[in-house]
């Protein structure tokens, strides 16, 4: 028997979304479409603002059952730094604009809006000034010290103080902030002495129930699929490749594998860094590593079903505690994980140690890193009870519903009695 989330009949609440990536759930699923499609189950009345996918699909349209108001915004991806951050701070305007010219007769009580950008918080303050509506912010992303982190921003100057003094200011205008680890709301508090610590709670991510899978069926047609023996360790890193990720380093673990030739390593993905992986694996001949730019969901389901190991890799210049959401991803599909991180962040402690879903060793120690992909080809036994381990925490703590749950229960609002089915 399955819980049944639900609010008090009458009293669902109006809850506006300010979207910057947010896809079509009738072409592929996101973190955000699937928070949003829980929190309509619920019983919220939503509507969502998002920039628009292509020139033709401008204006408010039914996506599933959301209303979505699509946005022309410009590039906000994959262009250049001086574009991307023009549009960006370009973003509230627009969306005004945009909002403007709606049915002026709904007025949301709550507004979400994600980070990333920031940039929304001169329309969440216009906002609830207009309708009187509280603020929850979905804090994922710490910019502008992320930025700082990576060498893409000054540590000083005029540029990184009008940054710091938004995201202050962002913290101030939101009523609620879900984080997304214990480390993660520490670092709030501590670096924003003016935030009050009541506002911030743990808000992991998650992901929609009908991705979790079960290994049991498919496994051995995957791994035929896929070419990948029995006897075979299959490796996946799967999203974006940029700086953030530190993807070099993979191609330093697969020449240190190189006379293993059980252990295989397949990355999907695109990402500024993407070239350069092209590049090196071609020179130094690295036969145990497969690039794939891009895969269609239900290919990249069966590549993770057929996997032994998924991996996460933080750039170790990181002073803020990250956590990456293809964690959940991995899980669902009953990967166990291996992550190479910096120290800042509190994925081991709050995450993989905690349910005993995967490993951690420290970013740049490729020694090490190759030691436990050895262990683990040695023992699958031990990676099929991690990996249930993670599935099962995704189960019981990790789903787009229990998100749901926890905003609801931060904006205060009634549930109705469980229901079953």
């Amino acid at each position: 028997m399955e819980e049944v989330l639900s609010v008090d009949e009458g009293k669902a609440p109006k809850i506006l979304f300010l979207g910057l990536g947010y896809a079509d759930v009738a072409q592929e699923a996101g973190l955000y479409p699937e928070l949003v499609e829980a929190l309509d189950s619920a019983g919220a009345e939503m509507r969502v603002v998002a920039p628009a996918l292509d020139a033709g699909r401008i204006g408010m349209r039914l996506e599933g059952d959301i209303p979505v108001l699509r946005v022309a915004t410009g590039p906000l991806f994959e262009v250049g730094l001086v574009r991307k951050a023009l549009n960006n701070l370009l973003l509230p305007i627009r969306y005004f604009i945009a909002l403007r010219r709606q049915n002026r007769e709904w007025q949301p009580e709550w507004i979400i809006t994600p980070t990333p950008p920031i940039t929304f918080t001169p329309l969440v303050w216009w906002l609830k000034r207009k309708t009187g509506a509280k603020a929850y912010l979905v804090l994922r992303d710490i910019f502008p010290q992320n930025a700082v982190d990576l060498g893409f921003m000054s540590r000083r100057g005029l540029v990184l103080g009008f940054f710091r003094a938004l995201e202050k200011w962002t913290y101030t205008v939101a009523d609620r902030i879900g984080c997304m680890s214990p480390g993660n709301a520490r670092y709030v508090v501590d670096h924003n002495p003016n935030v009050s610590a009541e506002k911030l709670h743990f808000l992991p991510n998650w992901i929609a129930e009908r991705h979790i899978i079960s290994r049991a069926g498919p496994l051995a047609l995957a791994r035929e699929e896929w070419g990948v023996k029995d006897t075979d360790l299959l490796c996946v890193f799967g999203g974006n490749l940029g700086k953030p990720q530190q993807v070099n380093f993979l191609l330093d673990v697969a020449e240190a594998l190189g006379n293993e030739p059980n252990i295989h390593i397949v990355i999907v993905g695109r990402g500024t860094e993407s070239a350069m992986l092209k590049e090196h694996i071609k020179a130094r001949n690295l036969d145990n590593l497969l690039l794939l730019d891009w895969l269609p969901r239900d290919e990249y389901q069966k590549l993770l079903v057929a996997a032994d190991v998924g991996f996460i890799l933080l750039n170790e210049r990181f002073t803020i505690p990250n956590i990456p959401s293809r964690l959940t991803g991995y899980w669902a599909a009953g990967v166990a994980v291996l992550a190479a991180t910096g120290t800042a962040t509190d994925l081991n402690e709050a995450f993989l140690s905690k349910y005993g879903g995967g490993e951690w060793v420290q970013m740049g120690d490729v020694q090490r890193f190759v030691e436990k992909l050895r262990s683990y080809a040695n023992n699958p036994e031990m990676l099929a009870e991690m990996g249930e381990h993670g599935r099962q925490a995704v189960l019981k703590h990790f789903t787009a519903k229990k998100a749901a749950e926890i905003v609801l229960n931060e904006m205060g609002v009634e549930r109705s009695e469980t229901n079953y089915h």
